[in-house]
């Protein structure tokens, strides 16, 4: 098996990720998201019973960093908010959303989905 990149590569993506920008707007975006999953805002009110534990603090950190990361893959030195929307697996990972007997049938995504679309963007 052949490397397809080096440490140094790693570590030189590593930085280039750190060194994206992101707006207080976009930071703000970020915790609403997280917050929402938790008080479900009313434009989601059809999904909220079917959280019982949302997503914790560390996914403002997660999301945060994805999209730092997805801004340096797309050649930004800033972040953008729809890539912070997009990214509901880092939001709530299935394992993080916990619905009850009553959402069987429904994806934990789908929920967050639903959730995610009810934040307005910055």
């Amino acid at each position: 098996m052949r490397d397809v990149a080096s440490l140094d590569d790693v570590h030189a993506w590593r930085a280039q990720s750190r060194a994206v920008h992101v707006e207080p707007k976009v930071l703000r975006y970020i915790v609403d998201i997280v917050a929402a999953t938790r008080a479900v805002p009313d434009g989601a009110r059809a999904v909220a019973a079917f959280i019982e534990r949302g997503a914790s603090p560390r996914a403002t950190l997660a999301i945060a960093n994805m999209a730092r990361s997805r801004a340096a893959l797309d050649g930004r030195d800033y972040a953008i908010p729809t890539t912070c929307g997009e990214s509901r697996r880092c939001v709530a990972p299935p394992h993080r959303i916990s619905l009850p007997a009553r959402a069987r049938g429904r994806a934990a995504d789908a929920v967050v989905a639903a959730v995610v679309a009810a934040v307005p963007v910055p």
